[in-house]
């Protein structure tokens, strides 16, 4: 919790930084490599049973591809610790949805899939998803605890797609044990948790050295997801940032506490931003409202 609570003063003051010289935070960070990167959006599911999270999932992934993302990542749990609504449904059943969710984007999407610490061990892991070659997966987000590095090298050397963590991670040492001894592909630094936007440079900065991809996890406000679009755009090897727009969101702190200065262009990227510091403005009003002590 302390190096969450840290990150919240680091944004703040790359911030703040930003501001008082009329620079944008991915200038102060060394500057920007591209002026687009590719979003991709987290669809949501809902239901309580199975007919009505896939038709759910796939709803929501027909309504981001309509926004115009080429990219999106289905939160396929309908079992293990972070199963939706409580529902215990078959490995098999997980690969019905897969399999659903692909048709519904087409194979012109890129797609994702994050199953949410499902399997215990590597085995039980690859023998689900040796099935899931067909739907041409960008990668799989967290299949078995984070901790769990030696499970997780052995899931990466046999698995038909790359494997993606980071979420959870706090500082650069725990990336460091997840990408030399792990051996995961795919980075997710979170600038919310991995301890604010100098510390996940600092993990960019050694997945490069290391041949690795970054994809940051990004979730919640439009205070985090500026604060992770700036360090994206400053790293050549961010494939994509994690970006869900108000129009699929639930959560009403992300509809409503700030508005970032990103947008969605048709061609399905997102423009680099220019305004000082985060470029974000944050609704005090709604800060109020939302006081609880």
């Amino acid at each position: 919790m302390v190096i969450h609570a840290l990150r919240a003063v680091d944004m703040a003051l790359w911030d703040l930084c930003g501001k008082a010289v009329g620079e944008p935070v991915h200038a102060l960070l060394g500057g920007a490599v591209r002026q687009r990167i590719a979003p991709y959006a987290s669809l949501q599911p809902a239901g309580k049973r199975f007919e009505e999270y896939r038709d759910a999932l796939c709803a929501s992934a027909e309504r981001a591809k309509n926004l115009g993302f080429t990219a999106v990542k289905a939160e396929i749990t309908m079992n293990g610790p972070y199963a939706h609504g409580g529902m215990r449904e078959s490995y098999d059943r997980h690969t019905e949805v897969l399999a659903a969710v692909r048709q519904a984007v087409g194979p012109g999407v890129t797609l994702m899939v994050d199953v949410q610490y499902l399997w215990e061990d590597a085995q039980t892991c690859l023998s689900v998803i040796e099935d899931w070659t067909e739907f041409d997966i960008y990668f799989l987000e967290t299949p078995l605890w984070s901790d769990d590095i030696q499970e997780i090298a052995e899931l990466v050397e046999a698995a038909p797609m790359p494997i993606a963590y980071g979420e959870w991670l706090a500082t650069r040492f725990e990336f460091q044990e997840l990408m030399d001894f792990g051996k995961v592909q795919i980075a997710q630094p979170d600038v919310g948790r991995v301890g604010g936007i100098g510390e996940a440079k600092i993990v960019c900065d050694m997945a490069k050295l290391r041949g690795r991809t970054i994809v940051p996890h990004c979730w919640k406000t439009g205070i985090s997801i500026s604060a992770t679009a700036h360090l994206a755009f400053t790293a050549a090897h961010c494939a994509f940032i994690e970006y869900l727009p108000p129009q699929l969101c639930h959560e009403r702190l992300r509809r409503e506490l700030a508005h970032e200065e990103l947008v969605l262009n048709s061609d399905g990227t997102i423009p680099l931003p220019g305004k000082p510091g985060l470029g974000v403005e944050v609704d005090w009003d709604v800060v109020r409202r939302y006081k609880v002590a």
